[in-house]
């Protein structure tokens, strides 16, 4: 059975339709400050998984069910053929793609060096550490299984293959359990805006103490960068120019990460900061990484308050006019008020 004008036309259709999607997700949740590179390797990493749902698995339908008659054990369908090749293109991309390459990118965003080579470097290092455990238990289960099964080389493979399928399975198992509960249990509040507004009240203690928590973070981070510079001003002439030019960015990312709503550093404060961090290349981009991590913590977290924040004045707004003879509380921007510190 040869691979029909409609096919065609829904893969096509729907390649398109996956891309765009995937597209106005990403756009949506990323920072707008968000460099292509890692745009595009989220976006892929997305891509294979959505084409798989959206795109592979109506196409095997298809071909399973209408094509049916037109597959022997001797000679399957041109179909058939395709959408098998199809799958194992599909699922071995996205494995290496989710992991390898999007840890790797992730750890070299995060990584404090300040050259290509020495971000990969770290990014490998990080990652090495990791699949170095992963290996151990993987080697650990694949000695007992070839003892009690007695499978030879041959079956590696497959059993790499069935491991990162039980490890996955066993992710969707949580995140499904956690739905099934989460889900009603969040639409159940959303029909009640006032046991919605209390669970808003509720939860606020916890979102600003992690808030504060990013804040003092962020500024001890800060101090640090501080201390760092005022230690290096006594070794002037004795740094090199590469050194110099690095310990400047990590200064006016200090400096920026000051402006941040907030963020509260008094020069009296630098002295209070120990001495973490060596005077070298390695002790810059440790402190780099530092302070790179605490500024995006902290604008999680300061994102997650703000957005409370929005919801429970629009909750408030509705309860008010539902009832307006009944009193509520009200929260504030960087606080709880006292009346309504009553109710959490």
């Amino acid at each position: 059975m040869a691979i029909s004008a409609g096919q065609w036309v829904f893969t096509f259709a729907a390649c398109f339709f996956c891309s765009v999607w995937t597209w106005y997700q990403l756009r949506y949740y990323a920072r707008r400050d968000t460099p292509a590179a890692y745009f595009a390797a989220v976006f892929i990493s997305w891509w294979f998984g959505i084409v798989a749902v959206v795109v592979l698995l109506p196409l095997d339908l298809s071909a399973a069910v209408y094509g049916s008659e037109y597959i022997s054990d001797d000679k399957p369908s041109d179909t058939h053929n395709l959408v098998q090749v199809l799958w194992k293109i599909n699922y071995w991309l996205t494995f290496i793609w989710c992991w390898l390459v999007c840890p790797i990118v992730m750890e070299y965003w995060a990584a404090g060096e300040f050259t290509f080579r020495g971000k990969l470097r770290s990014a490998l290092r990080h990652n090495v550490k990791f699949y170095a455990y992963a290996c151990s238990g993987l080697l650990l289960l694949g000695v007992f299984v070839a003892i009690s099964h007695g499978f030879g080389p041959a079956a590696v493979a497959g059993y790499l293959v069935a491991a990162a399928n039980c490890y996955g399975m066993l992710l969707i198992v949580l995140m499904i359990g956690y739905g099934i509960v989460d889900v009603p249990r969040e639409l159940w509040l959303r029909a009640n805006p006032a046991k919605q507004l209390r669970h808003l009240e509720f939860r606020a203690a916890n979102v600003e103490s992690c808030m504060l928590d990013a804040k003092c973070d962020l500024e001890d981070s800060i101090r640090s960068v501080n201390y760092f510079k005022s230690a290096l001003q006594e070794r002037q002439g004795m740094l090199t120019p590469e050194f110099e030019f690095n310990s400047r960015i990590v200064y006016a990312k200090a400096d920026a990460a000051k402006n941040l709503p907030g963020v509260i550093v008094t020069d009296s404060s630098y002295q209070s900061t120990v001495e973490e961090f060596s005077l070298s290349n390695e002790g810059l981009a440790e402190l780099h990484y530092r302070l790179k991590r605490a500024i995006v913590m902290y604008e999680r977290a300061v994102y997650q308050w703000e957005h409370l924040l929005t919801r429970s004045l629009e909750l408030e707004a509705i309860v008010a006019e539902g009832s307006p003879e009944q009193p509520y509380q009200r929260l504030t921007s960087g606080s709880v008020d006292s009346e309504t510190s009553s109710v959490l």
